[in-house]
């Protein structure tokens, strides 16, 4: 038997992956204006200079780059689907919640993102980050409920919230020093303009010493 005959087994890493969810205060649009206007679209500058064979221009233009970027103009939009679907099974769904909203973004830095993939490979997989904003709402018999307290006092009739992986989970899972930084670096720009565009407060870190 030849080789490219021969069966091959991948061999497989066991990941352990953070995820983490962040209730919105907002109502879905609002919520979804607020992500949008707190991280800018991409300045796709850096590929004009790639195009042209400008390395050295290419590399200043990533590094002007923000923390954090939109990765396209409009977000993938799950709601249409959902509808569509909801229309074949809805006679099969149970009274209750389901989720009738939901956007995918991809946010990032593709200068960050580098560093990354030159120390390790593996991060390829996982930037940009993906971060979804989701709405559950009421069904069938609960049609008729007005409000709902949720675990975290907020109250609202329907829930909303945003939800992403850490990325110190998923990129930083490396075991490299290097990569393991700039992934908690993510972590906490992430975390920070989520909690803001959900409307919430930033928790003040009031364990350090004041001056």
């Amino acid at each position: 038997m030849t080789d490219r005959h021969r069966q091959y087994h991948s061999p497989c890493t066991m990941v352990h992956i953070e995820r983490c969810t962040v209730p919105c205060r907002r109502s879905f649009a609002e919520a979804k204006a607020a992500l949008e206007t707190a991280v800018p679209l991409l300045d796709r500058t850096y590929q004009r200079h790639l195009d042209s064979g400008d390395l050295a221009a290419a590399g200043e233009a990533l590094q002007m780059l923000p923390t954090l970027n939109r990765f396209g103009a409009q977000p993938r939009n799950f709601g249409p689907i959902l509808r569509a679907v909801a229309t074949t099974v809805g006679s099969q769904t149970p009274s209750g919640t389901i989720i009738n909203e939901a956007l995918q973004y991809e946010i990032g830095n593709p200068y960050k993102a580098a560093q990354m993939v030159r120390l390790r490979a593996q991060t390829a997989l996982y930037a940009p980050i993906r971060v979804a904003l989701l709405r559950e709402g009421f069904c069938s018999s609960l049609q008729d409920e007005k409000m709902e307290e949720g675990t975290d006092g907020l109250v609202s009739a329907d829930r909303v919230w945003f939800e992403y992986d850490r990325p110190s989970s998923t990129m930083g899972s490396t075991g490299i020093r290097e990569v393991n930084e700039i992934a908690r670096g993510l972590d906490g720009a992430l975390h920070n303009i989520l909690v803001k565009a959900a409307g919430l407060e930033l928790k003040v870190d009031r364990s350090e010493s004041k001056l």
